[in-house]
């Protein structure tokens, strides 16, 4: 059986870390049981991961290859303005489902405190990626033209990672699927399709959403999602 290159052990072992911090907390692993699940020694594991630092490091990389790649395939299928924006929320949010070494990047980035490392810019380019499809879903008379982009991409990317930090404090309890948020802060300022509806990642009906902001309901999701978004970020710096 030939041996399996650098680059094939690499992955194997980060999806190892990632099983392991998904079970036990980025504290509660260790190299040694990352190693153990692949029948390696920690002396092995060292070559590719001389500390857990670099493991998280690897993590943080993932998830920023993942943005990129999730965002270049939106682009390939010839997608714009709201459903270009449904789509790349729809697939990071199932691609963080279904992808363990995506959702345990994703569960350290959006646990505060646990690692002394910068936090990942991840934020900030998903924010300008849903700002640059709010910019064309405006062009493009799907939002109105006074909506604020760059706001509205921020209360996405905050109920989102509000989603995240609650699946990752309370993994027991049902959680509420970031798309659904998402949906919600385009709701909130009235975004919709070319056929004067939401496009919608599943099989659910949506009815037709109005052009009109809803004020009330567009300021109360705006000030929470902000406040959920600086205070994951605040506590990584402080």
């Amino acid at each position: 059986m030939p041996r399996p290159s650098p680059a094939e052990t690499r992955e194997r072992l980060l999806r190892a870390a990632a099983a392991e911090i998904s079970l036990h907390g980025y504290a509660g692993a260790t190299l040694s049981s990352i190693a153990a699940r692949l029948g390696m020694t920690k002396g092995s594991l060292a070559y590719h991961f001389p500390s857990k630092r670099d493991v998280a490091a690897a993590l943080f990389a993932y998830v920023e290859r993942t943005h990129t790649e999730l965002t270049a395939g939106v682009e390939d299928d010839g997608l714009r303005g709201i459903r270009a924006l449904v789509a790349l929320i729809a697939r990071t949010t199932l691609r963080g489902r279904t992808d363990p070494v995506l959702a345990a990047g994703i569960a350290l980035i959006v646990t505060p405190g646990v690692l002394p490392l910068e936090v990942p810019t991840v934020f900030d380019d998903l924010i300008a990626s849903y700002a640059a499809h709010l910019d064309e879903a405006r062009t493009d008379h799907e939002i109105a033209p006074t909506i604020d982009v760059a706001q509205t991409a921020e209360d996405i990317v905050a109920s989102m990672v509000g989603s995240w930090i609650v699946r990752a404090r309370t993994p027991e309890r049902p959680d509420t699927p970031p798309m659904r948020l998402a949906l919600a802060v385009l709701r909130s300022i009235g975004a919709h399709g070319r056929g004067r509806r939401l496009p919608r990642p599943d099989r659910a009906r949506s009815g037709p959403v109005s052009r009109q902001p809803r004020a009330a309901f567009a300021a109360i999701v705006s000030v929470s999602a902000r406040l959920t978004l600086r205070a994951a970020t605040s506590a990584w710096h402080s």
